[in-house]
């Protein structure tokens, strides 16, 4: 496999993660929701008359400290995919309109390829050269970006 084909199935590979990045991004997003209303659930007083001993600690607190170290492992994750997400909106930023479609009709929407030739109105051969020319533009700007660094 040379260089550029390579690199071409590296920048597919990374067009395909922005689906599964949304997805983790909406699920995480639930969860946290999911934890605010667990925190702002109102808890049980201890009704048991029994005294505690030293150190027991309440079990409330405990899972509210539980609750906000989780809050914060979970906005670190959301951190890091919408940087990855960022990341790949700058990849396709640079493409033309038509081809920013068609990569996010194909790579963010998940079309298949018959679903985004209805929607664009075009054949199944030309959906296909315009994703090779679309690639090949992505390419293109990759080994100058990286050209430029050096």
């Amino acid at each position: 496999m040379t260089d550029r084909e390579q690199l071409r199935a590296d920048i597919k590979r990374r067009l395909r993660r922005y689906r599964e990045i949304k997805e983790e991004r909406k699920q995480i997003a639930g969860e946290l929701g999911r934890l605010e209303a667990i925190a702002a659930a109102p808890s049980s007083p201890n009704l048991d008359g029994m005294p505690k001993g030293p150190g027991a600690g309440n079990p409330v607190e405990r899972m509210a400290l539980r609750v906000c170290e989780l809050e914060e492992k979970y906005k670190e994750q959301m951190v890091a995919l919408v940087a990855a997400q960022l990341e790949i909106e700058n990849l396709i930023g640079g493409l033309a309109p038509a081809e920013r479609r068609l990569a996010r009709l194909r790579y963010i929407e998940g079309l298949t390829w018959e679903d985004i030739g209805a929607v664009l109105n075009y054949s199944n051969s030309q959906i296909h050269r315009y994703h090779r020319a679309m690639l090949e533009h992505l390419v293109d700007a990759e080994i100058e970006r990286r050209n430029a660094k050096k």
